[in-house]
Formats: structure tokens, C-alpha cells, sequence
């Protein structure tokens, strides 16, 4: 018997496999502007910073800001009020939520607002709100998105940790699927008209949202442009983040949860 999750990535392969075989005949960058989607909870630590990145990148670019506050109760929402004011973006939404029941919720509702300015800024950029975005993310990334035509394109990107960086090269990690959703440029007509890309479990315990999509990308047949030649992001590895649980027996069943998940997900036949 079919149970919920099962019926879910059913319909997120119906989905996925349509609009991209909607997208394959088209040039799809020909109307580039571009929008940064990023859920926050008390991130004050690192906001800042980023924040100024995507700044720096998107400088003279037609783009929109969306932010999303997942209920901080630090300086997360005042830092990006008073960033939104002496931003370049065309528009800088900041959208106040109630806290999210799951990572990906937060995510998905702040990439529901972005679509409804998907005509005009079809390119989104998903963003943390403790990794550095980096210019050529903006700008190399783009126009290597439309020379291949690629709807989801990943950059290569430098893992960070205790002061030591690593260089993870996007072919690779296309290939093995260890990348983030902060190392891509994706077409907004490539997601759901409702901003569910994540995977929202009934339960709301996932933390490896990011992780599973990949996984359901492969799965389903959705191309992955690669292109090592850009650095599309510096990326924190930080412990005592969501998906890096410091309790190892809860980061343990988490991860066990997320590895059910997706085999249940590679058993739907595509």
C-alpha cells in the first residue's frame, strides 16, 4: 500500500519530469532577471556578511530580494530592514513567518513569493544566511546558464571549516550529489507553481531537504549542468546547524530518517 510520502514523490515526479520537458525547447535566459530567496532564523552571527555578498554580487543586475524571517529572536529581521534600505535590488521583500514546521517549509514559502515575480525574474539564486555568495555565482553562472540553456546549473564551491577551506568542483559533486541549493542558479518554471521544490515531510523532522532533492533529481531524469570554471560559493560548516546536529545520536536518526525517505523515493519507478 501507497503510504503519504510514497503518493507525494509520485506527484513531485509528475511534476519535475513535466516542467522540464516543458523547458527543453525554449531559450530560457532570454529575459534575465534574477531573484536571491533565503529563510533566516536568528542569524544575526553571519547575516551581515552575507548579506553584503549578495549585495556586491548583484550590484547593477536587475534583481529581487526576498527574505524570509523564520521567527528570529535575535537582530536577524533588523539586519535585513536596514539592509533593504540602501540595497540596489529593484525590490527587497522581507516577509515575517511564523516558525516553520520543517527546514524546507521555511524555504518553500519564501520560493512561493519569489514565483509570483517569475515572468520578469526567472533566474533564482538560493541562498543561506551563513555561506558567502560570490560574484561570479552572479554573473558567471548566468551566462554559461544560457549559452548551454541549462534550467539548473551548479557552480563549483569551497567547503569551510575551523579556517580551512576545500575546493569541491562541480562536476563532481553534480556527479556524486554533494552540493547545496547555494551553489546553483535554477529557472524559476522548473519548480512547482506552488514553491513546494522541498520535499515537506508529514512529520517536519527532515533536515537533509537539500540532499534529497538532489536525489530526486537524479532519480527523475532532471539534467545537471556543471560548470567547474565558476565559484559560486564559500560554504560554513558549522556545527550546530540543523543538519549538523551536535547531539550525534539525534544527528544518527536523523540521518536514518532522511535515508528512509529516499529510498522510498528511488523505489517510484520513473
Amino acid at each position: 500500500m501507497i503510504n503519504v510520502s510514497m503518493k507525494d514523490f509520485i506527484e513531485r515526479a509528475k511534476i519535475f519530469r513535466s516542467n522540464i520537458e516543458n523547458l527543453k525547447n525554449e531559450k530560457i535566459w532570454q529575459n534575465k532577471g534574477f531573484q536571491v530567496v533565503m529563510s533566516a532564523h536568528n542569524a544575526e552571527k553571519f547575516l551581515p556578511t552575507v548579506l553584503s555578498s549578495i549585495e556586491n554580487a548583484m550590484a547593477n543586475m536587475p534583481w529581487v530580494m526576498n527574505f524570509g524571517d523564520d521567527e528570529s529572536t535575535d537582530s536577524t529581521l533588523e539586519i535585513a530592514e536596514r539592509f533593504s534600505k540602501m540595497s540596489s535590488a529593484v525590490i527587497f521583500n522581507i516577509f515575517k513567518f511564523n516558525k516553520a514546521k520543517s527546514i524546507a517549509q521555511a524555504k518553500n514559502r519564501v520560493i512561493c513569493k519569489a514565483l509570483g515575480k517569475k515572468e520578469e525574474f526567472p533566474g533564482i539564486f538560493l541562498a543561506d544566511a551563513d555561506d558567502f555568495f560570490t560574484k561570479e555565482r552572479a554573473r558567471e553562472l548566468p551566462h554559461l546558464a544560457n549559452k548551454n540553456n541549462s534550467p539548473f546549473s551548479v557552480g563549483s564551491w569551497y567547503y569551510c571549516k575551523n579556517g580551512q577551506k576545500i575546493l569541491k568542483p562541480a562536476s563532481k559533486s553534480a556527479q556524486k550529489r554533494t552540493f547545496g541549493p547555494w551553489a546553483t542558479l535554477i529557472h524559476a518554471r522548473l519548480m512547482p507553481e506552488d514553491g513546494k521544490l522541498f520535499y515537506e515531510d508529514p512529520d517536519g523532522i527532515l533536515v537533509h531537504e537539500d540532499v534529497l532533492l538532489l536525489e530526486e533529481f537524479n532519480h527523475y531524469g532532471i539534467p545537471v549542468q556543471a560548470f567547474d570554471e565558476v565559484i559560486a560559493c564559500y560554504y560554513n560548516a558549522s556545527e550546530g546547524t540543523a543538519s549538523r546536529e551536535i547531539d550525534m545520536t539525534k544527528r544518527q536518526k536523523l540521518w536514518e530518517y532522511y535515508t528512509k525517505l529516499k529510498y522510498e523515493m528511488l523505489s517510484i519507478k520513473v
